[in-house]
């Protein structure tokens, strides 16, 4: 009988090797073997992750497990393994608490202050943030992963009440995006802005994106085309340099407003916080944290997210 962790091991396990190390990873369960849904529990609880040595476990969050359809998105803590087993099969393990020390908020690196998967409202990390929305704003919708955010009518938005853990040294954003349209011709993504005063990064109506602190607006050449899927991300340091990238390639670098120097309001996705400058279409898997978001590792997370089943070398199914 093999033991971790002071418990008895699940009793099927395959191993995945990424293709570039990450701080956090996201595994499509559709490319598992086929075997995994002869054996998990019906929701998922008894998936758990482990090092490269098969014994020492690793924090994990499961979204949207449907073992109806078998499909569901596991996200996975980064660590110095090259290389993880997935196990699975033991009836008795339960899902563990949020806050547990292998639990989904233990997943998510300090820096991050929100993680919003598409599937509902809810933070998953330890930060819990409050998370509102008007009545058009729907979740669970078709998205680049599983589910997206969806805004369909201008006006409406998502709003992240302001606390502690929203005043920034540094700022870096990531999300998939998928707009129909740019009222005003510039909809906001992201807000965290009183009106005009403070950060804001837009989607213009031609699909160039543009950061902007009180006044300095810093416009992209390349552009997010409307009606379909892109990650977009952007990083701002304590100095104010910025770079801002679509599709995990570096489109625009410039200098705005200081991320120390904005405003205590609310952090607001589709529109600014009067209702104009909306946007309409869809957000999936968005992230905002407290340092910089390098080059290299937002175009790790473009390839691990945009297609996952090759960026992971996947093993058979194993048994014992």
């Amino acid at each position: 009988m093999i033991f971790f962790g002071g418990m008895q091991r699940n009793p099927f396990r395959f191993q995945i090797t990424p293709a570039s190390p990450m701080v956090d990873y996201y595994f499509d369960l559709t490319a598992a073997p086929a075997t995994l849904w002869n054996h998990v529990r019906s929701d998922g609880g008894d998936i758990r992750v482990l090092k490269e040595d098969g014994l020492t476990q690793v924090p994990r969050e499961i979204s949207a497990f449907d073992f109806g359809s078998q499909r569901g998105s596991l996200w996975i803590k980064g660590n110095a393994a090259t290389s993880f087993w997935i196990t699975y099969g033991n009836t008795a393990w339960t899902e563990p608490a949020a806050g547990a020390t292998y639990g989904k908020s233990a997943t998510w690196e300090s820096a991050l202050k929100l993680v919003l998967h598409g599937q509902d409202f809810s933070d998953s990390t330890n930060n819990a943030q409050s998370v509102s929305h008007s009545v058009g704003v729907t979740a669970a919708e078709a998205g680049k992963l599983r589910g997206a955010l969806k805004s369909s009518i201008a006006g409406d938005y998502i709003a992240v009440q302001h606390n502690d853990s929203l005043v920034f040294t540094n700022l870096s954003f990531a999300a998939w995006i998928n707009w129909t349209a740019s009222a005003g011709g510039t909809g906001r993504i992201i807000n965290k802005a009183y009106v005009n005063n403070g950060l804001r990064w837009s989607v213009q109506s031609d699909g160039t994106l543009s950061l902007c602190g009180y006044s300095t607006n810093v416009i992209t050449a390349s552009a997010a085309s409307a009606s379909a899927w892109h990650h977009v991300a952007f990083s701002l340091d304590s100095s104010g340099n910025t770079v801002q990238y679509i599709d995990g390639v570096e489109v625009k670098t410039g200098i705005t407003e200081t991320p120390s120097g904005l405003p205590a309001v609310e952090l607001r996705f589709f529109n600014r916080d009067d209702g104009a400058r909306s946007l309409t279409g869809s957000l999936d898997e968005l992230r905002v944290y407290n340092r910089i978001l390098g080059g290299a590792e937002i175009a790790a997370m473009y390839a691990n997210q945009n297609s996952p089943a090759t960026f992971w070398t996947i093993g058979s199914e194993q048994q014992g």
